[in-house]
């Protein structure tokens, strides 16, 4: 994740990597339009995840995510 930061990657493709959780330090990847989630095992989301404020597509189909 620390890469991804330092170079602010636009786009990272973590599907189907059987995540469970996300760190809290996904909110420091505030360069990220796309992130690509589907496929894993994520049942929530961290609230850091509404700091990403250039991010225009997220896809999380394919996981257990509960309200």
């Amino acid at each position: 994740m620390a890469q991804a930061s330092a170079e602010r990657w636009p786009r990272w493709d973590l599907s189907g990597e059987e995540l469970k959780y996300l760190p809290p330090e996904i909110g420091t990847l505030t360069a990220l339009k796309n992130l690509y989630l589907h496929d894993n095992e994520l049942t929530a989301l961290p609230p850091e995840i509404g700091t990403l404020t250039a991010l225009t597509w997220l896809r999380l189909d394919g996981n257990n995510l509960t309200a």
